[in-house]
């Protein structure tokens, strides 16, 4: 494999006509040769990769040489608007030869791993641009990134257009993978009702949200200044059938707290059994924007960091007479 590798390197270097025998050749060449600025000689030997009579390679070593060439091309997409015109040529030629001669078996899905080793989000988006050129209809997980990367990046318009693309352009349906990047997208940017109204619509289509997507919804209720919507979402979360229902209660009280729902956040906190010494710092915590408690519990939160596993009988009754006292 080293020596076929040497062999295929050494082709791309010097522009010789040693012909690619695999996908991985191929794929090697291809990087080089992009990389280098020969785009056509990447287009001239895919040409030949897939058109060399009985050595032409199966369907599937084709798609996997095909979106390696897709990825690269991505990689090293000049930026600068004056890139010569033989070089945009030589892309458009290359993407267009495997658009035309693509052998794509029934149940292809690009490699994951193509699209996550993308640095950027402008590359993932135009990574499935172009698969979709070529005619592969992208696995619907790679709309779920876009859509939690546009999340991230605060662009919740784009979060939503990728959402729509699910079904307008790919024909598929979005999961619950797609519910929770778009209701995490929405939480970035602040948008906590339309949080809880794609919540809603995910539950009308029987599709459960994630472990983080509970938490953003919770953490949304507790900055909608709506104590019955937060009282309601926990509830609902907590009913589904295979919920954490320590971490949804531990959510729900932290932002009780916060909206200085006192008796809500007690009754959350009785069902948490016990509370571990993370959890009491975690709660306490949200007392850091109420200036009337803040100095108390971040002094109680001090003194919990010696407890290991549980918490100490003066830590643990320090803090049962802090949240007693609440009013």
């Amino acid at each position: 494999v080293a020596n076929r590798r040497a062999r295929v390197r050494r082709a791309g270097a010097s522009g010789g006509t040693a012909f690619a025998q695999t996908a991985e050749e191929y794929g090697l060449l291809s990087r080089s040769w992009i990389a280098g600025g020969r785009v056509d000689h990447a287009a001239d030997y895919y040409e030949r990769f897939v058109t060399d009579g009985p050595d032409a390679p199966s369907p599937a070593n084709q798609a996997a040489a095909a979106v390696v060439v897709l990825q690269t091309l991505v990689r090293t997409e000049p930026l600068d608007p004056q890139t010569p015109a033989a070089d945009r040529e030589a892309r458009e030629r290359l993407v267009d030869l495997i658009r035309t001669t693509a052998r794509w078996p029934a149940d292809y899905r690009p490699l994951f791993k193509l699209l996550v080793e993308l640095k950027s989000l402008a590359q993932k988006r135009r990574f499935v641009e172009l698969l979709r050129t070529v005619g592969i209809t992208p696995p619907i997980w790679y709309y779920n990134v876009l859509i939690g990367e546009s999340g991230e990046s605060h662009d919740l318009s784009g979060a939503v257009r990728h959402f729509k693309e699910i079904s307008t352009v790919s024909g598929l349906a979005p999961t619950s993978g797609s519910f929770s990047a778009l209701i995490n997208a929405a939480f970035y940017a602040g948008r906590f009702e339309q949080c809880f109204q794609l919540a809603e619509e995910m539950f009308s289509r029987g599709l459960a949200p994630s472990g983080q997507t509970v938490v953003y919804l919770l953490r949304a209720g507790g900055r909608s200044n709506d104590v019955a919507r937060l009282e309601s979402t926990v509830r609902s979360f907590a009913a589904v059938p295979g919920a954490n229902v320590q971490t949804i209660m531990k959510e729900g009280a932290a932002a009780a707290f916060r909206l200085q729902a006192f008796d809500l956040a007690r009754t959350f906190m009785a069902e948490l059994d016990p509370v571990s010494p993370l959890t009491a710092r975690f709660l306490l915590k949200s007392f850091w924007t109420l200036p009337a408690y803040r100095h108390e519990a971040q002094q109680l939160s001090k003194a919990i960091e010696a407890d290991s596993e549980s918490l100490s009988a003066s830590n643990s009754d320090a803090l049962n007479a802090f949240f007693a006292a609440l009013r």
